[in-house]
């Protein structure tokens, strides 16, 4: 002991508990607030591209077969990381990926969904609005 009256900071001390404490809160608050975004922005997205469809024609099954066409060739040829379903990557990139989601395979996921159902494609929202605040987290932290 070297009479200094400092307090150390030692592993398991509640001072670190709080610390942890406190930066899970902050990254839960972002988690949080992302997603509302993000439901909200897709929300709006695919009401306007549906609405915009819907003005045009009534040939609901040319819509969806285009929209498949398009925003499969763009998976393909921009970010072939991005095809699959949303949970399966989510869980690989925390598996396999040290809890890493790239950045620009989180983007188009979230682009391609819209494109899919905005053309009145088959989907779910759950799948790619939980992956894509995931990997903006992963990102983040």
């Amino acid at each position: 002991m070297n009479g200094s009256t400092e307090t150390t900071k030692e592993p398991g001390s509640w001072q670190e508990a709080l610390r942890f404490l406190a930066a899970w809160l902050v990254l839960s608050a972002a988690a949080s607030l992302s997603a509302v975004v993000l439901v909200h922005g897709f929300n709006f997205v695919i009401q306007r591209l549906t609405s915009f469809l819907l003005g045009i024609s009534e040939l609901l099954p040319l819509w969806s077969a285009l929209g498949a066409l398009f925003v499969g060739a763009a998976v393909y040829r921009v970010s072939p990381a991005s095809s699959g379903e949303g949970i399966p990557s989510y869980i690989a990139g925390m598996t396999g990926g040290q809890g890493r989601l790239p950045f620009k395979a989180t983007v188009f996921k979230l682009l391609a969904s819209m494109g899919t159902l905005g053309f009145f494609s088959p989907g779910g929202l759950i799948g790619p609005l939980g992956r894509t605040n995931a990997g903006i987290l992963s990102t983040a932290a």
